[in-house]
């Protein structure tokens, strides 16, 4: 393997079910070496162009693009960045991708399933306050859910939760007001909170906010679907 960099800009807890991390990657590393747990993970391309080597072959994401990758041999994973890119990484605790998995290799030499989520979806907020983004959750084999979630200035996402969903959330820009089972806090630029299932949760921006969503499992962002004119389904 060449010379990486990899550096660290926010974690979340190992044991909170999703392991989050913002890396900047130069050269070739493996992100998800030493994650904890063997589950499913998505990464997605926050700057920078990165190519992500899988048992199907070369899978190329851009900024804005993102990848699920099967939790088997998932450690062996390798992105190559020509240039800095940053990522972010979530990988979850157990579980598997509803595919068929190949495993190019033997031993040490195995790769990983690695799924291009490259086409999103995107779906405005009642009121034009901002727009969701789906990258990853309106598959099958997305049992792991990646969205982008823009608001704009004082837009909020009302008071809900989600029964069997763990939320995590890592703040790109703008800032907000989070209150999680009725205690209140910040959130600002580069930082990721987690919200456990079944907590009753609600978060206002401030300033014009936009930050990467994960659902593990996958479902909730289903309520961001327009049903018909404008109307969103109720919170899942």
């Amino acid at each position: 393997m060449t010379a990486l960099l990899l550096l660290v800009l926010a974690s979340s807890p190992p044991d909170a079910g999703v392991s989050l991390s913002a890396l900047e990657v130069v050269k070739t590393a493996r992100p998800l070496e030493g994650a904890p747990g063997r589950g499913p993970a998505a990464l997605v391309v926050l700057d920078g162009t990165v190519t992500l080597r899988s048992c199907t072959g070369p899978v190329t994401l851009r900024a804005g693009e993102a990848a699920l990758v099967e939790g088997q041999f998932r450690e062996r994973l390798e992105v190559d960045a020509k240039a800095k890119a940053r990522v972010l990484v979530a990988a979850t605790r157990d579980g598997e991708l509803a595919a068929r998995p190949c495993h190019r290799g033997d031993g040490g030499s195995a790769l990983p399933f690695v799924l291009p989520r490259v086409s999103p979806e995107v779906w405005p907020l009642p009121g034009n306050l901002g727009a969701v983004t789906l990258l990853a959750g309106q598959h099958l084999a997305d049992q792991l859910s990646v969205a982008k979630l823009f608001l704009a200035a004082d837009a909020g996402v009302p008071r809900h939760l989600h029964p069997v969903s763990l939320e995590a959330l890592h703040a790109v820009s703008g800032d907000g007001a989070l209150e999680v089972a009725d205690a209140g806090s910040s959130v600002k630029a580069g930082e990721t909170v987690l919200i456990p299932a079944a907590t009753w949760h609600e978060f206002r921006a401030g300033r014009a906010f936009t930050g990467w969503q994960f659902y593990w499992p996958a479902g909730p962002e289903q309520r961001f679907r327009k049903v018909d004119a404008g109307t969103p389904t109720g919170p899942r």
